[in-house]
């Protein structure tokens, strides 16, 4: 398991970075917060709600998403061939 790097936490934003080599996933975590995605290197990634529900996507480099908080736990595995890259804004 791959725990995120944390890269700033003020009282405005905290910034994680998360890297993912082929195969590695996160711990359940969840998002108390709306937060920015923004992928640096991108890859497949595979999601896993709390309830065992999964979905596949394919996450591009440059993409960008806002994410409002969804408070459920999950967690996600990179089931490409490259590794993911990518760093959370998430907005106190």
């Amino acid at each position: 398991m791959v725990e995120p790097q944390l890269l700033a936490d003020n009282a405005k934003v905290e910034m994680v970075r998360w890297v993912l080599a082929p195969g590695e996933r996160t711990p359940v975590h969840r998002h108390d917060l709306d937060h920015i995605g923004i992928v640096i290197r991108g890859s497949t990634l595979r999601y896993v709600e709390s309830d065992g529900a999964s979905k596949e996507s394919a996450e591009p480099t440059g993409g960008a998403e806002y994410v409002p908080a969804t408070h459920r736990a999950h967690s996600f595995e990179n089931v490409g061939k490259t590794t993911f890259e990518a760093v959370s804004i998430h907005l106190k």
